[in-house]
């Protein structure tokens, strides 16, 4: 307003819509940013309109004369919905804040996710992203489990592919981890932590993966030769905790919990952000032949490439394979710090 006189100089609307009314994100309700056609709003991304929430049993995108969707109840497939929509709209963010990447294909586009698979799980394939339930029926559209499956389109769309030789489950971890810590719900929802499907409880036993302690659910903590032919989601045990000594180290000073190493190291983190960004930068590396060996070789490129002239980075990559047992291998690049140390392209 103009002092002198009162006179309005400019109004700016704050009431924002699209709202989720969801299970197990929050604090309720959460914004969604909706399409609208006519008189109505369906659960199409406008940014990124490949991307959309549907009713498995007939693929019909979500749609209300109102801008509302969602009743908190998680057997709700409209719920369920309405959190998946909300996962990957933070997903891209943190993909555009973190790693400036654009969207899950790289080139603004994605996949329907459709809500009511009647099975005890979730799974991406290429063309979608299918959402099951658990053993309460509850649709399990929480951050980590949408993010780990949008995670798989986002390794399926980087060079050379799916990833392989036991890695594909803990690639995707990285991304369902990622998204969860750059929500940063508050309690009771997704909190960021390194566990995986802690919130959706998917068989009654809580987690089913955890990064900071594979063993704790019956997976392997160390690399040994034998984990490119163990089952996909157990062989996941030796990357996850690399990620997690990575980001947090062995003694974590923000809350989360110590992590032991293969080798009795001590190891000190660089931060989800900066482990994500190693990470990601190192899948722009890889080919249709990753395996663990690789992606520590390419990890470490990526750490050198990355902060040029300051091994801290690298030698905390570096740390971390040796702390989970991946040995060394022949094409590891080496950091000696200072001006002359320049970016190396691998």
């Amino acid at each position: 307003m103009d002092a002198a006189t009162g006179a309005v100089l400019h109004t700016q609307e704050h009431v924002m819509k699209g709202d989720g009314n969801t299970a197990w994100n929050g604090p309720k309700p959460v914004h969604l940013d909706t399409t609208k056609s006519g008189s109505n709003y369906s659960l199409t991304d406008p940014a990124h309109p490949t991307e959309k929430c549907q009713d498995a049993a007939n693929n019909q995108t979500f749609t209300k004369t109102t801008d509302s969707f969602g009743n908190g109840n998680a057997t709700s497939k409209e719920t369920g919905c309405a959190d998946a929509f909300f996962d990957i709209q933070v997903e891209n963010k943190m993909l555009a804040a973190w790693l400036n990447r654009n969207s899950f294909d790289g080139n603004g586009g994605g996949w329907p996710i459709r809500v009511g698979l009647n099975d005890l799980n979730a799974y991406y394939d290429g063309s979608q992203v299918q959402i099951g339930h658990n053993q309460q029926n509850q649709w399990i559209s929480s951050l980590d489990v949408v993010g780990h499956e949008h995670g798989h389109g986002i390794d399926d769309h980087t060079p050379g592919g799916i990833s392989g030789s036991g890695t594909q489950e803990f690639v995707a971890d990285v991304f369902g981890a990622a998204t969860e810590w750059y929500a940063n719900e508050p309690a009771p929802y997704d909190t960021p932590d390194f566990l995986v499907g802690e919130t959706i409880n998917l068989v009654g036993s809580g987690p089913i993966r955890n990064m900071y302690n594979p063993s704790a659910l019956g997976h392997k903590n160390c690399y040994d030769s034998s984990i490119p032919n163990t089952e996909v989601h157990a062989a996941a045990g030796p990357g996850n905790h690399w990620f997690y000594l990575l980001a947090e180290g062995t003694n974590p000073t923000d809350g989360q919990p110590a992590s032991t190493t293969c080798n009795g190291s001590k190891i000190t983190g660089v931060g989800i952000q900066e482990a994500t960004k190693i990470f990601y930068n190192a899948m722009l590396m890889k080919t249709s032949g990753s395996s663990y060996l690789r992606y520590r070789t390419w990890t470490l490129a990526a750490a050198k490439n990355l902060t040029p002239g300051n091994c801290t980075d690298f030698n905390t990559v570096k740390a971390a394979w040796d702390a989970v047992s991946v040995p060394a291998q022949s094409g590891d690049p080496t950091c000696t710090s200072g001006p002359s140390d320049g970016p190396t392209v691998t």
